[in-house]
This record gives structure tokens, sequence and C-alpha cells, in this order.
């Protein structure tokens, strides 16, 4: 069984085969999973479904991803979300980092904005723990 699933926001239409490393492929394309910095799958399911448009269409289909799950639980509803037939397979990729950088530059905690991605995520693990932020694990 396969199903063309549409990205928001300047995303490319592709298929997916049904599998059982369907939710994993399905994040991956979508930029939430890869295997450097992102490579949590729980974290990864977590940020995709607070993204805007994904909480919707998760909420259209009574599906709630909750912080607390673990990890296989997540990934079953990953991948029933991206199998339902209820959603016509419109999702939201994952969110830039361009917002942190920019931040990051302007307070001097990074070099500058085009700093390599190490330095970025170094410095967002600091100021998290700095500021009473959880710190994640990818």
């Amino acid at each position: 069984h396969e199903l063309r699933h549409d990205l928001q926001r300047g995303g490319t239409p592709f298929l997916l085969k049904s599998s059982s490393k369907l939710a994993d492929d399905f994040l991956t394309r979508l930029g939430f999973l890869d295997d450097g910095f992102n490579a949590d799958f729980g974290e990864a399911a977590d940020v995709f479904s607070k993204c805007t448009w994904n909480f919707r269409a998760l909420r259209l289909l009574g599906i709630n991803i909750a912080a607390h799950l673990d990890e296989s639980s997540k990934r079953a509803l990953v991948h029933a979300a991206v199998m339902s037939t209820r959603y016509h397979g419109s999702w939201g990729v994952a969110p830039s980092d361009s917002n942190v950088r920019d931040c990051f530059a302007s307070r001097k905690l990074i070099k500058h904005r085009e700093a390599p991605i190490e330095e970025v995520y170094s410095t967002m693990r600091q100021y998290s723990s700095d500021h009473g932020l959880q710190v994640h694990k990818s």
C-alpha cells in the first residue's frame, strides 16, 4: 500500500510504502529525524507533533502523540497517522534553526549566524541548561 504525501512550506510530494520502518522513513523525509543531531525517534516525534500544521492534522485524526509515551507507542501513532485514509496527506516539514541561530548570534553566543551545526548544538544545550530548560538527547 502506498500513500502520497505533500509537504508544506516548499517541500515536494513523495510516496512511501507501508513497512515496519514507515514512521522512521516518514520523519526522516520531513527532516525531523536523521543520523546526526536529530537521531532520537521519540524527540523527533514530539517535535513533529507539536508543529502547528501537524498538530492540527493529528487532532483531526484523533491522534495525540504525548511526550510521556514510549518510543514504540510514538512510532505506532506516527504510522497510524501516515496510513490513515481520513487525512489527505499534507504534512509540515521540520522547522528551521534560523531563529535560534539569529538569537545566539545577536547575543554573541556563537561567532556568526552560519556557525557549524556542532557549535550551535553545543550552545543550545548549554543555554537550555543555564536557563532551566529541558535538555534533549538530540
